[in-house]
């Protein structure tokens, strides 16, 4: 997995997308801080729906402005991480539904898994309630389920 382009790549329905681990995203002992991880996932579904051809810029502009929101999260810490390490984060897209979505996310030291998480995420309007999840948006999910 390595020469991925800056937002990854998506291959059989999952997303890659390489992180690399620095000084700032350690605490005092030298290990990847447990809240880091939330930003380095968030990345990889950002990078993800770019890969798609979904920036989230386009999906807040205009009248039908729409956003992500995490509705709940589960989070396994299996291995530490440390500084220097290159790490990847995998994404896929679980389950589709009405106004939101399941997604499995991993980190991963090459074969080693060091976290893993499931979680949902809701699709909200410009009032902040949830709201269907946009034609094409869903349309590029479900294709996107059928080859993982």
């Amino acid at each position: 997995m390595t020469d991925l382009p800056l937002s990854g790549r998506i291959e059989d329905g999952v997303h890659y997308l390489p992180v690399r681990i620095y000084f700032e995203d350690t605490d005092t002992s030298g290990i990847v801080y447990h809240a880091r991880y939330l930003h380095f996932m968030e990345r990889g579904r950002t990078e993800f729906m770019r890969c798609l051809d979904i920036p989230h810029s386009s999906m807040m502009e205009g009248e039908d402005a729409a956003a992500f929101a995490v509705k709940s999260i589960h989070i396994d810490y299996a291995r530490p991480a440390i500084v220097d390490d290159a790490l990847i984060v995998q994404s896929h897209v679980t389950d589709v539904k009405g106004s939101s979505c399941s997604l499995s996310q991993k980190i991963m030291r090459g074969e080693e898994v060091l976290v893993s998480a499931s979680l949902r995420v809701v699709v909200i309007g410009q009032n902040l309630r949830p709201r269907r999840i946009p034609k094409e948006m869903r349309r590029h999910f479900e294709a996107i389920m059928k080859t993982h």
